[in-house]
């Protein structure tokens, strides 16, 4: 699996004192409200310039941790803001080459847990050809550019990579194949000399994690395109719509989601996490996605 370089971190610059009553220019309070999220203090929206008690809180808070003097105000070179530049340098490299705002491992996380590992290719409960982390496969060409290997033998002894013809003959079996969707799950499609005609084809847990950054960066900038003002919405909102977006695709969008997009445009997540519910039967993702946005209130200044 490639290792995905993690960008420079920019240490916190301050122009001017952060805080209540200070003259809180309206970058160096975004900037302080990022780099707090970023420890996991609640700052609130990051894309506001303006002060609020939320971010007053959030710097009280990691002064009383950091054992410095709780004031509620950062000023350049203090000992606040020396203090907050020290931990950042002391977190483990980001990377965010799928959302900006969100490090990869913390966003797919949840992808991880909720699509699960298939190593053959199967169809979705909506006919889908599918591969690895739920990976939708859109056609034959995609297909044909899978890092995809032959099992040659029920030992696993035996493994090479899938030639060319193997693919296709692969690809065009499972697309021929028709059943109950809904009643299949991936295991039915798990190829098996004995009861099926499903080719012993497979991706590797390896490759089966660079198709999942790969769809995930695409589905990161249909979502972008599909919601221009997506870094506006507090960073528990961003994934409930990236885990949205990369589980129904072209299925998710404002015809189909009107209600939900409305409880967007209104900053009304608990009324987008009302209009999340997914038909899908999968209730702990579902509620999952509930929680997001309901966490998201608690995000808004």
């Amino acid at each position: 699996m490639k290792t995905i370089p993690a960008p420079p971190r920019k240490p916190l610059n301050l122009g001017a004192s952060v805080g209540q009553r200070m003259e809180n220019r309206e970058d160096d309070v975004r900037n302080v409200k990022s780099s707090l999220n970023t420890l996991g203090y609640n700052a609130g929206n990051r894309n506001s310039g303006f002060t609020t008690q939320i971010m007053e809180d959030a710097i009280r808070n990691f002064q009383s941790d950091n054992f410095l003097r709780n004031d509620g105000y950062m000023n350049p070179q203090g000992e606040t803001m020396k203090a907050l530049n020290s931990k950042l340098d002391s977190l483990p490299g980001l990377s965010r080459t799928i959302l900006k705002s969100i490090d990869d491992s913390q966003l797919l996380k949840s992808t991880r847990d909720f699509e699960k590992f298939v190593s053959h290719p199967y169809k979705d409960s909506k006919g889908n050809i599918t591969i690895g982390y739920g990976a939708l496969v859109p056609n034959e060409e995609s297909f044909m550019d899978l890092p995809l290997k032959i099992q040659q033998n029920i030992r696993m002894d035996s493994v090479r990579a899938a030639s060319t013809e193997e693919k296709q003959q692969a690809f065009r079996t499972l697309e021929r194949y028709q059943t109950d969707f809904q009643e299949r799950s991936a295991s039915h499609y798990k190829p098996d000399r004995w009861k099926n005609n499903f080719s012993p084809i497979f991706t590797t847990a390896d490759d089966a994690e660079e198709i999942l950054f790969e769809r995930a960066r695409e589905h990161a900038r249909d979502l972008e395109r599909k919601m221009p003002n997506l870094y506006s919405h507090p960073l528990p909102a961003q994934e409930a719509l990236f885990d949205m977006e990369y589980n129904m695709g072209r299925r998710f969008n404002a015809a189909k989601w009107g209600g939900l997009y409305s409880g967007l445009e209104l900053r009304d997540y608990e009324k987008a996490a009302r209009e999340s519910h997914r038909n899908s039967g999968d209730i702990r993702r579902n509620k999952w996605t509930e929680d997001k946005f309901r966490e998201a209130t608690k995000w808004r200044d």
